[in-house]
């Protein structure tokens, strides 16, 4: 994928839909503050408004400072050198934090504001999920937009072409778009995106999630039909197949198989009656797989060749406790279906979380002991159970259950940043664990929901990645290679951006 953030490329989808040129800029922060000028200088010419997703300024690193002070400075239009994220920091030692904070967005503000009158937008994850984003001292050019943001900048956008004096409002929590034409709306990719037949694109199917775990702050639907004309869905995988040989997708779903309906209607009408085989990776639910068996098999059919399972604990008690009450036993017993009918054409990866309610220190070992061992899982990951300190109550704009009660899910606050479980065990500890277990797997075997796509975009086949689990040493070489080509492949896109600008 390379960073073609799907939010962006959404938004510019409804514009260009309705009419509107859009140039989409992905991996904005590889470039400097004088890069992003010239770009737009370039497009200036009737220029309405210049918007940000702050979903991946969002960064986990010990040098942001280093790489702020680069980006004001650097007279080069790249930042190739100085972009220096992805320290080896655990969840506890390196809170997430924007890349481009206050002073950064200022600094586009109050640009574009002097230069060509136009209004900045901020959307994005960092913002829908912190009121305001916590940022402080705003522009007065800078507006920000929480939610889903399609119908906005529609409105915006018509406005402005009318008369350019409008401004933005700020806008919280809209959802309006879902209640529309969200199951009729398609991504809409033009060549000066750059896609070629190898990426894997982002592919919206539906939005949400049907279910309530107690550790999961996801949008809620009410509903589990709530997915995207199955005509109107084909109808976009065939476009991007005549027009950018495009056959592999990363499905943006929280997640898919939500019922036993979507899964067959979406094969029967949608994957079965594609000119080519689809690929596609995407997230999962183990006991949706025991309730209806035959769904594995319709799954590898559509074309799934990675599954992500967020299976979160094998301790019954935690299990139940949070929203999955499969049971180590049907767990195993699902997993094992999958074994037999995936084998390797399609890969099971799971996802676990260390720390959740009732789940003693014994049993989270146990559990990574087991998948260092399990052959049922391709690869795994852990992640700190998080709970939203009370101090974070007055700026956050969501919740999940266990942080809005600590009591009922014995969970007791020692610090303001540090919490112990009922069994004793704390943040600190289970941090420091998942950190640990992650480090053991090899170069290689992170593959998951976003990992799996960028090593085949970069060129590893699937019997290769399927590989890299067995046969370790000597497919090393091929993934230290893919990580050259993928590092290559984006600086190639962001050189395309600068070329087709004429810069």
């Amino acid at each position: 994928m390379y960073n073609l953030a799907a939010g962006a490329y959404k938004v510019a989808s409804h514009l260009r839909e309705n009419g509107y040129s859009v140039l989409v800029v992905s991996n904005c922060l590889g470039y400097s503050f004088s890069g992003l000028q010239e770009i737009v200088k370039n497009n200036s010419r009737d220029l309405l408004w210049v918007g940000i997703s702050t979903t991946f300024l969002t960064v986990k690193t010990d040098n942001v400072d280093q790489y702020q002070r680069a980006w004001a400075d650097d007279s080069n239009h790249i930042m190739k050198d100085n972009v220096l994220f992805g320290q080896n920091l655990s969840f506890y030692q390196a809170k997430k934090q924007l890349a481009w904070g206050t002073r950064e967005l200022n600094f586009l503000g109050n640009w574009l504001k002097q230069t060509y009158g136009v209004p900045f937008v901020i959307g994005g994850a960092w913002v829908t999920t912190i009121k305001n984003g916590n940022l402080s001292d705003l522009d007065n050019n800078c507006f920000i937009v929480s939610g889903k943001a399609e119908l906005y900048v529609e409105r915006l956008t018509s406005q402005r072409s009318v008369d350019r004096n409008v401004l933005p409002e700020y806008v919280n929590n809209n959802s309006e778009y879902d209640n529309h034409n969200y199951k009729f709306s398609k991504m809409h990719w033009r060549d000066y995106d750059f896609v070629t037949s190898d990426d894997w694109l982002p592919l919206e199917i539906s939005r949400g999630c049907a279910f309530n775990c107690a550790y999961c702050d996801y949008d809620r639907k009410s509903t589990v039909d709530n997915y995207k004309d199955p005509d109107v869905l084909r109808e976009e995988l065939l476009y991007n197949y005549e027009h950018f040989g495009i056959t592999k997708y990363n499905l943006l779903d929280d997640l898919y198989n939500d019922s036993k309906e979507k899964v067959r209607e979406l094969y029967d009408k949608v994957w079965s009656k594609l000119p080519f085989r689809a690929e596609w990776t995407s997230y999962m639910r183990l006991d949706m797989i025991w309730a209806d068996p035959e769904s594995a098999d319709i799954l590898k059919a559509s074309g799934a060749r990675l599954g992500s399972f967020g299976i979160e604990t094998l301790h019954d008690r935690a299990g139940k406790k949070v929203g999955k009450g499969l049971g180590r036993d049907r767990i195993l017993k699902t997993l094992e279906r999958l074994k037999t009918s995936w084998g390797n054409e399609t890969l099971a990866a799971g996802l676990f979380i260390a720390g959740l309610p009732f789940e003693p220190r014994e049993s989270i070992l146990n559990t990574m002991e087991w998948c260092k061992n399990t052959d049922l899982l391709y690869s795994y990951s852990f992640t700190p159970m998080w709970i939203s300190p009370p101090d974070h109550f007055g700026i956050l704009n969501k919740f999940h259950s266990i942080s809005l009660d600590n009591e009922k899910y014995q969970i007791t606050w020692t610090s303001k940043d540090d919490w112990v479980n009922s069994e004793g065990i704390t943040f600190k500890e289970v941090d420091q664990l998942a950190q640990w277990i992650n480090s053991q797997k090899p170069l290689g075997m992170q593959t998951n929901q976003g990992h799996y796509p960028d090593l085949r975009t970069a060129g590893l086949s699937h019997e290769e990645i399927v590989r890299i689990k067995t046969d370790q040493e000597s497919m090393m070489g091929r993934v230290l290679e893919s990580n050259l080509i993928k590092n290559q492949k984006v600086d190639d896109r962001m050189l395309k951006v600068l070329q087709l600008n004429g810069i």
